[in-house]
Parts: C-alpha cells; sequence; structure tokens
C-alpha cells in the first residue's frame, strides 16, 4: 500500500489560507526556510517536536497535519463527525452566530457567585468536628 504523505499538501494549503510565505512560517516556528521547503516538497519529515510548534502555530491538530483527521480545530476533536461537519458547513455561519450570543447573553443575565467554592454547599455553616488539624504529622 503505496500512501503518499499529506503533509506537504497540508501545510502549502495553511500557508496559503494564511496569506503568508514560507520564510515568514519558518521564523515563526524557528527552523529555517530550506527545512521548511522540505517539508512542503515531501523530502524531509518534520520532528514531533516541529509537528507540534506548526500545530500551534496554524491552530490546528498534529492529526490534521499527518492526514490522521479533516477536523482541523483542535477544539473540536472531542464532538461526533457530524457536529463537527455542521460548524465547519459556511451556511451555518448565521445559527453559530446566533447561537454565541444567545449564549453571551444567559451569562450576562445569571447571576453570579462569589465564591465558585460555595457551590452546591447547604447553609455555609461547618459542622462541630469536621474542621481539618492545622498540622499534620507523619510518624515513621
Amino acid at each position: 500500500m503505496d500512501k503518499k504523505p499529506i503533509i506537504g499538501d497540508r501545510l502549502r494549503f495553511l500557508v496559503v489560507e494564511s496569506g503568508l510565505e514560507h520564510n515568514e512560517v519558518a521564523s515563526a516556528i524557528g527552523i529555517k526556510i530550506s527545512t521548511f521547503s522540505s517539508y512542503v516538497n515531501y523530502t524531509r519529515e518534520p520532528s514531533v517536536a516541529t509537528l507540534m510548534r506548526i500545530a500551534h502555530y496554524f491552530d490546528v491538530t498534529i492529526d490534521y497535519l499527518t492526514g490522521y483527521s479533516d477536523i482541523r480545530d483542535p477544539y473540536l476533536c472531542h464532538m461526533p463527525d457530524d457536529l463537527q461537519l455542521f460548524l465547519h458547513e459556511p451556511m451555518n455561519k448565521a445559527y453559530i452566530e446566533i447561537l454565541k450570543e444567545f449564549t453571551e447573553k444567559l451569562q450576562s443575565i445569571r447571576p453570579k457567585r462569589e465564591n465558585p467554592q460555595e457551590h452546591g454547599k447547604k447553609g455555609g455553616k461547618k459542622k462541630k468536628g469536621m474542621n481539618p488539624p492545622e498540622k499534620l504529622t507523619i510518624y515513621d
């Protein structure tokens, strides 16, 4: 099974999409332009550390760069495929914006707790004998 490397294609696409030049990307991720060009032209493969820097720079997953997944957004990887497709479909952008605005409005009207640690506590009083010891001594 002869599978063509995909890293070069993905890098080429990301560079064109971002409107950057190879030298700009190479400089930003801390490698020589010749090294970056060799990744794009399939003559060399990046190390895992370099893949991590590239993924972080373009805000994509390593799985996307290597062709293991077509999902670019690292924050969507845990979602089911059909939801990911919905979120990436251009015609759904209006729905997504409405949901974002709705979420922001809900967060603005929701009462804020002064102490998040108090969530779920009833009465706020401590029971007698339930205080932790001030100092814990461990004996050998």
